[in-house]
């Protein structure tokens, strides 16, 4: 027989009560967030990569846009040229974009960004030739038919921006392969 004495028993914490996590849950926790990341990087380096051309792109065209408003704002003509030294030559890998008026004063100069170098003649994916300069008219139309300015980044990711004569600032295309070049950026593949 057991006599109560009024004591409350009091029982020490088990461990069928206790929270925590074993080694194989966290272990199980990193696999699970590494092929997340090995997933994830892939797509999130391509959006970067993404980023910098198009904000390389559009540097680039409000050079050309400042060059044909100059143009019509002063009524001269204004050169854009992708020849930073003056020689008359575009160099491979050249880096720097220069907008001068007819009387030679430099009314802008870009320089493109680390990732970016230009590409002329035999240097772009299909041979095609790369139009050294620009002229914007008083009416903010080309003197001459059109052209194209190429660049390309660091990954092999080739680019154009073409004017034609009446459209005055250029519009981006990317080289999708063989000798086709796409305004239409579904079309886009990054390396």
């Amino acid at each position: 027989m057991i006599l109560s004495t009024g004591r409350k028993h009091h029982q020490l914490p088990t461990r069928k009560g206790e929270w925590g996590m074993t080694i194989i849950e966290i272990l199980v926790v990193l696999a699970i967030m590494g092929l997340a990341a090995a997933i994830a990087l892939p797509t999130l380096q391509r959006s970067q990569v993404q980023a910098r051309a198009d904000k390389e792109m559009r540097s680039i065209r409000a050079v050309f846009d400042f060059a044909r408003s100059e143009a019509i704002k002063r009524h001269v003509l204004v050169t854009v040229t992708p020849d930073a030294d003056g020689d008359g030559t575009v160099d491979p890998g050249e880096r720097e974009i220069r907008v001068v008026d007819s009387a030679g004063v430099e009314l802008r100069r870009y320089a493109l960004r680390s990732q970016f170098v230009m590409t002329a003649k035999a240097d772009n994916p299909n041979s095609e030739e790369s139009l050294d300069e620009f002229i914007y008219t008083a009416d903010g139309s080309l003197s001459h038919g059109g052209g194209a300015l190429y660049f390309s980044d660091r990954r092999g990711n080739f680019f154009r921006l073409s004017v034609t004569r009446f459209m005055g600032s250029p519009r981006a295309e990317k080289w999708i392969g063989g000798t086709v070049w796409s305004p239409r950026r579904g079309d886009w593949e990054w390396k």
